[in-house]
Order: structure tokens, then C-alpha cells, then sequence
């Protein structure tokens, strides 16, 4: 008796691109008519290694089908589900900026007020210093070394409050 290759395959229990090597490799005879008999089956694989062709369980292709569908869709679903807490992910950093961002504006309003107040004492003390020449002078410039000073400490706050929120800007959901 003759079978077709993929027949053959089943017949041994190999996948069919295995058995395609096997052909090769362990010079199994084909017939002109591109078939193999059973008896080269035999010989090459041994007669309790070959199962009758109508002993082979048969694929059930209908059932692998669905279940391919269903990983699909499961992966589907996990997509979705992952991408809906990324989204939740970034709305929450949104927040959590905006939050940031608020403090930093009162804490800029804060150190505005107390740069305003220290020029303000600055004025009444130059005022108050008028008769005094050499000690004014000295006043003077250490008060315009405390007004560079807090105005630096001001211009340094600003910028680090720019530069976190810069960052928190940024920042997305696979940076993290």
C-alpha cells in the first residue's frame, strides 16, 4: 500500500517538515508518483513505530481554530486593559503636576512678598542712616548684598520649580 507524504508523516507520528528531512536524510524511497509504500515506512522506522493510516488520530483543525481566536481576543482584552491603566497612570502624574505646580506658584508668591518686605526695611533703614556718611555707605552695600542675595536664592527656586515641572511634563507612561 501507498500513502502521500503528509500521510506518511502521521503514520510515523512526525510533523510533516521533520518528515520532509527524514526523506533526506535517512534516503527514504519515493515512488514516481511521488507517494512512499508503507513497507519503506516500516523498514526505515521499525513496525511498531508505524501506526496504520486508519489507526492515525485525526486533527481536529475546527477545535485549534477557536482557541487561537481566544488567545487573541484575551490578548485583546489584557491590551485594552493595560492601556486603560496607563491612561488612568498619566491622568493621576497630570494631577499630581498640577499639584506641584500650584505650590510652587504660592510658595513664588511668598518669596515675592518677603523680597518686597526686605526692600521695603532696606528703604526705612537707608532713612534711617542718612547723617551717618561712612556707615551708610556701609549699610548700602551690605543691604544690596542681602537684596542680590535673596533676589539670587529667588531666581534659584524659580528655576528648580521650572525644572521639576519641566520634568514631570516630560515624563511619559514607558519612562517611568
Amino acid at each position: 500500500m501507498q500513502v502521500t507524504k503528509p500521510q506518511a508523516a502521521k503514520m510515523v507520528g512526525v510533523k510533516r517538515s521533520t518528515f520532509y528531512k527524514h526523506i533526506k536524510d535517512k534516503s527514504i524511497s519515493i515512488t514516481n508518483d511521488n507517494k512512499i509504500d508503507v513497507s519503506e515506512l516500516q523498514r526505515v522506522y521499525g513496525h511498531e513505530n508505524v501506526v496504520p493510516l486508519d489507526q492515525v488520530p485525526k486533527e481536529n483543525t475546527a477545535s485549534t481554530k477557536p482557541t487561537a481566536e481566544k488567545a487573541l481576543k484575551e490578548q485583546i482584552i489584557k491590551l485594552e486593559t493595560d492601556l486603560e491603566n496607563e491612561k488612568k497612570e498619566r491622568q493621576k502624574d497630570k494631577e499630581e503636576l498640577r499639584e506641584m505646580l500650584n505650590t510652587y506658584k504660592e510658595q513664588n508668591k511668598e518669596l515675592n512678598n518677603h523680597l518686597a518686605k526686605a526692600l521695603d526695611n532696606s528703604s526705612e533703614i537707608k532713612k534711617a542712616i542718612t547723617d551717618q556718611r561712612s556707615d551708610k555707605d556701609k549699610e548700602r552695600s551690605q543691604i544690596e548684598q542681602d537684596r542680590e542675595n535673596q533676589l539670587s536664592e529667588i531666581k534659584n527656586l524659580v528655576s528648580e520649580i521650572k525644572g521639576v515641572a519641566d520634568t514631570k511634563k516630560t515624563k511619559w507612561f514607558w519612562q517611568k
